[in-house]
């Protein structure tokens, strides 16, 4: 009876405690741990309970979570591939940033213009002639080839025709004063004028010769050369003296034809005849480039008025005679005349003959 009674002390020691009716709650993280001072002790199928699920009420949230918005987007991020600090940048100081035109990154109002601000000091650039002082004779690109700017070089470093004239150049052409291509213009047919240059009096005094000296058997004959075509509206002289229906001029070619003839002429006191009609044919006249003969008869007028200009004698011995004479009837121009019969003459002979396109 004695061991018996010690072994039920063992289990049951003198002033032992109740059992409890009560368990700590344990359902939330972080409970420190105590070893307890309660005499009560816990019975064998006591439990102290585990925190709600937060997974399930966790993934119906759609807003407010890890600070996604109430679309569930999440907000932009101030890290590369590493975990969020403190300090990550939401989207509405994103746009605040933007928004600045002072004070960003430390630069003040003085030295940030405005969008407008900018815009305008680009625009008075752009308009400058010379932006850069040590280039005041730059052009701006956008200027080559334009209207008011400058061309550009071809591949040989010279100006492209088309910018010095515009289209059509080619080797028949020359750049007008009007920046256009143009065909020269031939001789222009009523400002042709041909002088019969021998016939001046170069070298000497101009003399006089009388319708009588003349004689009415001769037809004076001076050779010369035109070396284009010309379309003859008149034909001038200058005569010494005023007389009546005294002269008779006649142009033949190179074979001896006759070409054209005037009517009967009366001559002025040192003037000029303007010979423009009363021609045989009429004029105009078209003279192809040749040889041509100027021949003069005296109208079988007999006078001793010096009534012709002529040029001085070439004289005596000289061999390179300009004029001569072919016989004629009554002091009438002949029909024809034969070159080979003309008479070589070192005398004088009418000088100061033009031959005109210009009828005015």
């Amino acid at each position: 009876m004695t061991q018996r009674y010690s072994y039920l002390d063992a289990e049951n020691p003198p002033g032992g405690g109740s059992p409890s009716d009560t368990v700590a709650s344990e359902t939330s993280f972080g409970i420190t741990p105590d070893k307890g001072a309660a005499a009560s002790y816990s019975r064998g199928d006591h439990r102290h309970g585990t925190p709600s699920d937060p997974v399930t009420a966790h993934k119906t949230v759609t807003a407010s979570v890890h600070n996604f918005n109430a679309s569930g987007d999440a907000p932009a991020q101030s890290h590369g591939n590493s975990k969020h600090d403190a300090t990550y940048i939401t989207q509405a100081a994103v746009t605040d940033h933007a928004a600045l035109t002072t004070g960003v990154h430390g630069v003040g109002g003085s030295t940030v213009d405005s969008a407008s601000a900018r815009d305008s000091a680009i625009s008075s650039h752009n308009d400058l002639t010379g932006p850069h002082s040590a280039a005041t004779n730059l052009e701006k690109t956008a200027q080559k080839g334009a209207a008011s700017g400058y061309c550009g070089l071809d591949a040989g470093q010279k100006v492209a025709l088309v910018n010095l004239g515009g289209s059509g150049a080619d080797n028949t052409k020359y750049l007008r004063g009007d920046q256009t291509w143009q065909v020269p213009p031939g001789p222009p047919a009523n400002l042709m004028q041909e002088s019969l240059l021998e016939s001046y009096p170069f070298g000497g005094t101009p003399t006089t010769l009388t319708p009588t000296t003349h004689t009415a058997t001769k037809a004076y004959v001076f050779p010369f050369e035109l070396d284009r075509a010309m379309t003859l509206n008149a034909v001038y002289i200058r005569t010494a003296a005023v007389l009546s229906n005294c002269l008779i001029i006649g142009i033949f070619n190179s074979a001896g034809t006759q070409v054209w003839k005037s009517g009967v002429l009366s001559t002025l006191l040192t003037d000029w005849i303007a010979v423009t009609s009363g021609g045989t044919p009429a004029f105009p006249v078209t003279l192809p480039a040749g040889t041509y003969y100027f021949v003069t008869t005296n109208n079988n007028v007999t006078s001793s008025t010096a009534a012709y200009a002529v040029t001085p004698v070439i004289g005596t011995g000289a061999t390179l005679p300009r004029w001569g004479y072919v016989a004629a009837t009554a002091g009438a121009m002949p029909s024809s005349i034969t070159p080979a019969a003309i008479t070589k003459s070192l005398g004088g002979w009418m000088c100061y003959v033009i031959l005109s396109n210009v009828t005015s």
